[in-house]
């Protein structure tokens, strides 16, 4: 009877709390899991659009690039366009705006689906909460004890669902691509307009040299400069936006392909539990 009492106490707490957060919503917020969850998911938003603006500015970079024509300096009176080594460059940095856009959709998509998650889990916990009161205290429903064990399972997956993925992202950016991401942030944004690349004197430089082969030198070596940070930061984020998401999806789905497929062992825990309570 003792353990019949205090399984119906947690019941009755969990049964609260769940109610508590559907109809609070902004006291909700507060609590650490929804607020962790929704700093990361705000932060990354801000790195991608950070990220699509950096790179419509290269954009900006290399179409003025590629409009600069320089003079041979051989006395002749023909000119050398850049244009088609910066080819390649502009259509990475086209590809690279492309995958921010798509991470940042993902992310807002992300954002909508926490809200949404959060809102039927904790319905489903109160409702599996409430009826599995009942079936210890009224054996008229014990035989459906299993489908409340279920949905207090399917509950707790999309309460968690997205707040696992936030942890994991977190730990991931903090620890292995923070450092990466801000270098190739910091090389992109002083390099981004036509304002700060003549400021800088390398534009100039690149015009004054003598020789055309010097030249076209110059000008791959910081294409090549721009490839590397761009790419690192494809990397980075396709790892953290793109993969990261996928993972978790799947995981998800998998653990709810076992909690609701055929040869699952939830059925025997719920009978076990409320044949326990129920008969003290």
């Amino acid at each position: 009877m003792i353990g019949k009492i205090i399984l119906s106490v947690l019941l009755a707490v969990l049964l609260f709390l769940s109610v508590f957060a559907i109809t609070k919503p902004e006291i909700k917020k507060t609590i650490f899991l929804d607020r962790v969850t929704t700093e990361y998911l705000d932060a990354n938003m801000e790195r991608t659009a950070v990220a699509f603006a950096v790179s419509r500015g290269v954009n900006a970079l290399v179409s003025f690039l590629q409009d600069a024509d320089l003079e041979m300096g051989v006395g002749l009176s023909a000119q050398f366009s850049p244009g088609e080594f910066l080819d390649p460059l502009n259509d990475m940095v086209e590809r690279f705006s492309w995958l921010m856009l798509l991470c940042f959709t993902v992310i807002g998509v992300e954002k909508i689906l926490f809200e949404i998650f959060q809102s039927i889990g904790f319905f489903l916990l109160a409702f599996s909460s409430l009826f599995f009161l009942l079936c210890i205290w009224w054996k008229k429903v014990f035989n459906y004890s299993n489908i409340f064990l279920k949905f207090a399972f399917l509950g707790l997956i999309l309460i968690c669902w997205i707040p696992a993925q936030a942890a994991i992202g977190d730990l991931l950016h903090k620890n292995y691509l923070k450092p990466g991401y801000e270098q190739a942030q910091t090389f992109l944004k002083q390099h981004d307009s036509k304002n700060e690349i003549e400021s800088s004197g390398w534009f100039s430089d690149m015009k004054s040299m003598l020789s055309v082969k010097e030249r076209v030198e110059n000008l791959k070596n910081a294409a090549e400069e721009y490839y590397d940070k761009i790419m690192d930061l494809i990397v980075i984020f396709t790892l953290e936006s793109i993969i990261l998401p996928l993972v978790t999806f799947y995981a998800g789905l998998k653990i709810f392909s076992i909690t609701f497929g055929r040869n699952t062992k939830i059925n025997d825990f719920a009978n076990q539990i409320t044949q326990r309570f129920s008969n003290n």
